[in-house]
């Protein structure tokens, strides 16, 4: 019967046969043999890098077709949808209305910027030329009316005291409304004069483009270059896209022409009347003596037989250059002298029956008789 020992923290023993050595027939003591140990180091290890690099190809090629199947087996992308236009802001009316608003205003700047299109001249849109027609004639009651399907805007104004019926066309830019129409083109051809020249609200035309000058709605002055020749009417009324764009008018000369044509006679005869010479610069006179007499020039003297250097009264009337009138006077002048020898001569007196003054340089009127 076997017991069991507890071996904890207890040296293995040798086997019980080394434990008391048997006893030696030879008289001599047992040696047990030496027990021999030997040490097998484990085969080498074979290189797996082959193994790796195989397993790697694998992987690959595993990760890349599934990559392919997934890109066959996913759907196509949705291509980017069209936007859909959004709302425009306002309505067509409030296109109109912002637009006479702002001309009423005289504000041309913001006025441009509600219409469709931009001009290609905007001499005559401005915030002065503007000005100057609300000082003639306001704009004021503006009322619009929404199109009932089409986007023709009709609008009621009064320019000054007169009321306006006028129709704006409307188009859609982008989000918003622009007034297609708010401009009118007015043709000066027929009252520009370039010996004249031609100013509206007081701005001066070039004489390039004058069949075709945009402007705002509204009421306009013109006035002839030159101070001494009017308009007949000098005013004009644009009031929308409906009014007609052809400028007429007569020319005549100013109130004050008459006075000033006048004085200008007047101060010329007596000029002339002045001269010591037989014949003046107004371009009456004599061209000697009798006899081939020589005359004193101190002794000239001219002076009126009948009429009065006062023309007042007379009417000049222009003529069709635009550039000179001329007016029926009635006198007569006369002229006494003495020769050398002292002898004295009494020239006849000399008819007077017309006046022509030449105005194309009004600061220098050239005034001559007939």
């Amino acid at each position: 019967m076997e017991l069991a020992v507890d071996q904890t923290g207890v040296s293995p023993q040798p086997p019980d046969w080394q434990a008391a050595p048997p006893p030696s027939y030879w008289g001599a003591q047992y040696q047990p043999p030496t027990p021999q140990y030997y040490y097998s180091p484990p085969p080498p290890k074979r290189r797996l890098t082959w193994l790796y690099v195989l397993i790697g190809v694998v992987v690959v090629a595993l990760v890349a077709s599934g990559a392919f199947w997934l890109l066959l087996r996913s759907p196509a992308p949705n291509p980017t949808p069209e936007p859909t236009p959004s709302a425009p802001v306002g309505h067509p009316e409030d296109a109109v209305l912002s637009y006479l608003r702002a001309v009423a205003n005289g504000d041309a700047t913001d006025a441009l910027t509600y219409l469709a299109r931009q001009p290609a001249s905007t001499a005559l849109l401005s915030d002065d030329v503007l000005a100057a027609s609300q000082q003639l004639a306001p704009i004021t009651n503006i009322s619009v009316t929404a199109p009932a399907g089409d986007l023709s805007v009709d609008s009621s104004f009064n320019i000054g005291d007169a009321p306006v019926t006028a129709t704006f066309d409307v188009e859609r830019q982008g989000d918003s409304y622009k007034v297609s129409n708010g401009l009118i083109n007015a043709d000066f051809s027929g009252v520009y004069r370039r010996s004249l020249g031609l100013s509206v609200n007081g701005v001066a035309l070039d004489g390039t483009a004058i069949s075709s000058v945009p402007l705002f709605p509204g009421v306009y002055q013109l006035k002839a270059g030159n101070p001494l020749v009017q308009l007949a009417p000098d005013k004009v009324t644009m009031q929308g896209p409906d009014a007609d764009p052809v400028v007429s008018a007569t020319f005549d000369l100013t109130d004050d022409a008459q006075g000033t044509l006048a004085a200008a006679v007047t101060k010329e005869l007596k000029s002339c009347l002045a001269q010591k010479s037989l014949v003046t610069h107004c371009g009456f006179g004599v061209k000697g003596l009798q006899g081939g007499a020589t005359v004193v020039p101190s002794s000239i003297k001219w002076t009126l037989a009948s009429g009065s250097t006062d023309f007042s009264k007379a009417e000049f009337v222009m003529d069709s250059s635009l550039t000179s009138a001329a007016a029926s006077i009635s006198i007569s002048v006369k002229s006494t002298c003495l020769d050398t020898l002292g002898r004295s001569y009494y020239i006849d007196p000399i008819h007077i029956v017309g006046a022509d003054v030449d105005f194309s340089d009004p600061e220098n009127l050239l005034v001559s008789f007939s």
